[in-house]
């Protein structure tokens, strides 16, 4: 009996010491899975700050702001270059048709003075075939040049242009067009030049009377 006792009494001392342990792991497991998550609450908190998101966002709308007042910029430099470029051309181009009309009426005054045809020299500039104007080179009892390689002008080396194609070929290029009709003549004087895909163009006219007068 008493040897049963002492039995009785090992299995109790055994099953409290194996729920004593049993409680130990548990407590030691719920305190690593609450370090466990308390690091990672931290490591996300670290990772998603609102003070940070904030900043990125200020960034990247900075950035675009910064890209497009960039953008305008060029776009408005290319702009007025390109405006600037196409002013000088068309005050170049209207002096050239300006040339060309008063060296047209000079010759017709010469023709008055000297010639007793007032469109001697002249009257061969059509608008289907249309000549130069070279006459402050030239002598003046001489004809208007017909036109060479599409009435081309260029530049000597005294920046003077003409269609003497010694010089430097310019973009410009100049032709003189006469319509007569009876005791008139209708002087058309059209400068032209490219500009990328079209072409520009500043026409100049005039109409001369058989009496210069």
């Amino acid at each position: 009996m008493q040897k049963e006792l002492i039995n009785l009494n090992w299995d109790l001392r055994e099953r409290m010491q194996f729920e004593a342990s049993k409680q130990n792991r548990t407590s030691c497991m719920n305190n690593t899975t609450r370090d466990i998550l308390r690091r990672t609450t931290k490591k996300c908190a670290v990772c998603v700050s609102p003070q940070e998101g904030f900043v990125l966002l200020e960034a990247i709308i900075a950035v675009g702001v910064l890209v497009t007042i960039f953008a305008a910029t060029i776009t408005l430099y290319v702009s007025s270059v390109g405006g600037l470029r196409i002013s000088n051309d068309q005050l170049i181009a209207t002096y050239l048709a300006q040339d060309g009309m008063e060296q047209v009426i000079a010759k017709r005054q010469y023709n008055y003075d000297n010639s007793p045809s007032w469109l001697d020299g002249l009257s061969h500039c059509t608008p289907a075939n249309p000549c130069s104007a070279e006459y402050f080179e030239r002598e003046m009892y001489l004809p208007l040049p017909a036109c060479v390689a599409d009435c081309a002008l260029y530049i000597n080396a005294n920046g003077e242009y003409s269609s003497d194609s010694s010089g430097k070929l310019s973009h410009f290029k100049r032709k003189i067009e006469i319509t007569t009709n009876g005791h008139e003549a209708r002087v058309v004087v059209r400068v032209s030049w490219p500009d990328g895909p079209d072409t520009l163009e500043v026409p100049v006219s005039y109409t001369l009377y058989n009496d210069p007068n």
